[in-house]
């Protein structure tokens, strides 16, 4: 089998998003492979932009998969023996099944499998918690797993990650140290105000909140900083690269927010300022945490809502928050509407 993390190694990457896309434009660089292809495994978003703005600026080929229009036949060649030059693959979402299916297709027999990082996900993942799946999805990981047994793929639980400073000897860990972004920062003045919007029809639903209280927490901090700090910095409201909700942009005139939405990801775009942020805030983003990397000396808070209920998805807010807090952004809870 070959070694996970061994320089050079010709290498296939499946991602699906700008983040996953950054971490493996890290690992090229980390490990030195000048033998690469990229599979970009995707549905109509309106984030895909964003990930094809990244590949231009880097002048990386590409191939695009539409995930829903993989056959029956598709899916299924991720079981017969396969042999290329192509030693190692890079899974951007270890949750996402449709990256196997085309990724396993792609890899040698003999080859290895590596996670990337796909949010704060793998904070969760590391520090011990199993994340509840359907038994759909139970079924293709006990064949995934199976396949790698069969075709000598080693599937030992390696993962190269942002976050590899979490003890787990159930994982083959390497630290991706960010370098790829971080050398782009410019270390000038300090300067204006930044609030990282969420995704909010996956950030209220499974968080048992509203979107009118969250909408309401918006409101009230926009009002709070520009009140602050509004006659020395700009106050600026970047979303994420999924919402597409009106009700910000809204509040950010009501305001005078600056409303902007990035061609890049938002640790790629204040990286390309010209000054380091002032102050940057958001709810639980894993930006939050890569920005930190970048600006040591930003403030950074984490603004998170007390809730009176248990689920996977709340426990993970909880678990990455301790984490955050370990590493210098503060945690502010959220006033109630």
């Amino acid at each position: 089998m070959t070694q996970p993390f061994r320089q050079s190694t010709p290498s296939i990457f499946v991602v699906t998003s700008p983040f996953q896309a950054l971490c493996a434009f890290n690992a090229i660089k980390a490990f030195e492979i000048t033998d690469y292809r990229f599979y970009l495994a995707l549905i109509e978003d309106i984030r895909n932009e964003q990930l094809f703005t990244l590949f231009q600026q880097q002048g990386i080929a590409y191939e695009v998969v539409n995930i829903e229009n993989l056959t029956r036949s598709d899916r299924l060649q991720f079981l017969l023996p396969h042999f290329s030059r192509y030693k190692r693959l890079f899974i951007g979402d270890a949750r996402n099944i449709s990256q196997y299916f085309i990724g396993l297709s792609k890899v040698s027999n003999g080859g290895c499998m590596v996670y990337l990082d796909d949010g704060n996900d793998n904070i969760f993942l590391l520090k011990g918690y199993q994340p509840k799946v359907g038994k759909r999805v139970q079924l293709f990981q006990s064949l995934f797993a199976w396949a790698c047994k069969l075709r000598g793929i080693n599937n030992h639980n390696n993962i190269y990650t942002v976050y590899g400073d979490i003890p787990n000897p159930a994982f083959h860990i390497r630290q991706n140290d960010f370098q790829q972004v971080a050398h782009q920062q410019n270390h000038g003045d300090l300067r204006n105000v930044f609030f990282i919007g969420t995704n909010y029809d996956r950030f209220c639903e499974p968080g048992n909140l509203p979107l009118d209280g969250v909408m309401h927490n918006l409101e009230t901090t926009f009002k709070a900083l520009q009140e602050q700090y509004g006659d020395r910095h700009t106050v600026y409201y970047i979303p994420h690269g999924r919402d597409t909700h009106d009700l910000p942009k809204t509040l950010c005139k009501k305001y005078n927010v600056q409303y902007v939405r990035p061609k890049v990801t938002v640790e790629l775009f204040l990286a390309n300022l010209g000054y380091q942020p002032f102050y940057v805030l958001g709810y639980t983003s894993t930006a939050l945490y890569n920005i930190k990397l970048l600006f040591p000396q930003t403030r950074i808070e984490n603004v998170v809502f007390n809730v009176e209920a248990s689920n996977d998805f709340i426990k993970q807010i909880e678990v990455v928050t301790d984490y955050y807090e370990h590493h210098g952004i503060k945690t502010i809870y959220a006033e109630e509407k």
